[in-house]
């Protein structure tokens, strides 16, 4: 099997600090080889810590990552999640999801 990114994970957040870091350590558990896996993040204008917490955290994962900065709203933060994506296969995470 090659080590091509089978899925790519998307973030987008926006003050998101209180559950930030659990929606990245959900993916960083997954079974699947961070090698088959990148996370695409989209930082969004955050007001609190969101953005130190994304970088910390990744910073200690060995998983492909990419950090961006994006303010023209929420369907652009997507547009760049899919057009950013190594794999056929998205997860996108918004913290709409869980807050």
């Amino acid at each position: 099997m090659s080590d091509r990114v089978i899925v790519t994970i998307g973030l987008c957040m926006k003050n998101a600090k209180r559950l930030i870091g659990v929606a990245i350590n959900s993916v960083l558990i997954q079974d699947l080889s961070h090698r088959l896996t990148e996370i695409v993040v989209i930082k969004r204008q955050n007001e609190d810590r969101t953005h130190a917490i994304v970088e910390s955290k990744l910073r200690e994962a060995n998983i492909a990552h990419k950090i961006l900065f994006e303010n023209s709203g929420l369907g652009k933060a997507r547009q760049i999640i899919m057009d950013l994506a190594l794999a056929e296969a998205i997860a996108k995470i918004f913290n709409d999801n869980f807050t």
